[in-house]
């Protein structure tokens, strides 16, 4: 058993900043969660609650073992879960999965741009996309830094 002390902002930084990229990531409003499970009536109900606990499992679960394992890079909770083949598949398939999610919201936002300003569709396409890049270039702790900041306000 390690005698490390627990540093609750730490935790509460990094729960926000799960929070805050899952709430922006489609579940902000829960309206799309409703849309596509309420036709399911209860079994929905029981859909989510699925989701949920999967999301909290995954999340506690690779947490643990990159701060138990000290992994070198973020991939290697894929390769100490499922293998080194797999593994790297799944880490392939992750980067890509991201990647193509930036294009989609690139491509949204431009269309909400178009419809609320009045703007391009292209023009804000370029804007989000010049957002993001800029965010990127800011570095992923400050980035988790700030998330880490709205996340509790978020769930507050």
């Amino acid at each position: 058993m390690r005698s490390e002390k627990l540093d609750i902002k730490t935790v509460i930084g990094i729960t926000g900043a799960y929070v805050a990229y899952m709430m922006g990531s489609g579940f902000s409003t829960g309206q799309e969660i409703l849309q596509y499970f309420a036709c399911y009536g209860i079994a929905g109900l029981f859909s989510i609650l699925l989701c949920m606990g999967l999301l909290i499992f995954a999340a506690v679960s690779f947490t643990r073992a990159g701060h138990r394992e000290r992994f070198q890079k973020p991939e290697d909770v894929y390769i100490y879960y499922c293998g080194k083949k797999l593994g790297k598949a799944y880490h392939y398939f992750t980067s890509v999965s991201i990647y193509l999610c930036f294009i989609v919201m690139v491509a949204a936002a431009g269309a909400a741009v178009e419809q609320h300003f009045g703007i391009s569709r292209i023009a804000g396409a370029i804007a989000v996309g010049v957002l993001a890049c800029a965010t990127v270039m800011l570095g992923l702790n400050n980035l988790v830094s700030i998330l880490g900041r709205i996340g509790p306000v978020m769930i507050v």
